[in-house]
């Protein structure tokens, strides 16, 4: 497989000609707590990671900021790893996930990968899921798989994913954990169930409360989303998609 997308954090400044930063408050669908803004204060690189912090400070309509970079580049299948280590904290809501570059139809029917994430009142239990119109959180039927990591939040743990046309899995620590297969029987067939042969975009964000995020504990900020590396690897009939 070739390398496609590397990603280390070197230097002292955000990549811009790897990533975008995404600014707002409008909730995020979640009725998330935070503002993403584009500051140094939230996102910081330096000693060769992403530092994705959260703040208890009021940015216009909101109480606390944080940060959400994705990027410029969008892939289709391949093999994905990333390297970090979550937050402490009840409230916190970090996340390595992917959205498609074309979104016709919107959110669910467009397709949503969760690589992992985890919420701070259940730590270091992390969840791998895929969201589809057939199959999502909003009606409780999602595909979807958790585990506790132990020490997710005091050390760096390497996450997985291999996206093929026939199946998506995740692993941890070069393990895998679960597989959702495109023909699993036990679901049906179609774009509604399964929009993942397309071509998806990576984003890393820091959310704080929210629907599933729950009660902030503010003692606990600043919560820090630390990322050493990414790396995604691809063949050669995946590098002509």
């Amino acid at each position: 497989m070739e390398l496609v997308f590397f990603e280390t954090f070197e230097g002292n400044k955000l990549n811009r000609d790897k990533w975008r930063v995404i600014c707002g408050g409008h909730g995020w669908g979640n009725n998330e707590s935070q503002f993403y803004v584009d500051n140094e204060d939230n996102i910081k690189v330096e000693d060769g990671r992403l530092r994705i912090i959260a703040l208890k400070k009021r940015h216009e309509h909101r109480e606390y900021t944080s940060g959400k970079i994705e990027t410029l580049k969008a892939f289709q299948y391949g093999h994905f790893e990333f390297v970090c280590k979550v937050p402490k904290g009840k409230g916190s809501w970090p996340a390595i996930w992917m959205m498609p570059e074309n979104k016709e139809g919107g959110w669910p029917y467009c397709g949503e990968i969760d690589i992992v994430e985890t919420i701070g009142r259940h730590q270091d239990v992390m969840h791998f899921s895929l969201h589809t119109k057939k199959y999502n959180h909003n009606i409780g039927n999602q595909r979807t798989f958790y585990m506790p990591v132990a020490g997710a939040s005091d050390r760096y743990v390497t996450y997985t994913m291999d996206w093929t046309k026939d199946y998506i899995s995740f692993g941890v620590d070069n393990k895998e954990v679960c597989r959702f297969d495109k023909n699993d029987k036990r679901y049906d067939e179609g774009v509604e169930s399964w929009p993942f042969d397309k071509k998806f975009y990576i984003i890393c964000n820091l959310a704080v409360g929210g629907y599933w995020g729950g009660e902030i504990d503010d003692e606990a900020l600043p919560m820090e989303f630390d990322i050493k590396s990414i790396k995604v690897l691809q063949n050669g009939e995946e590098n002509n998609l």
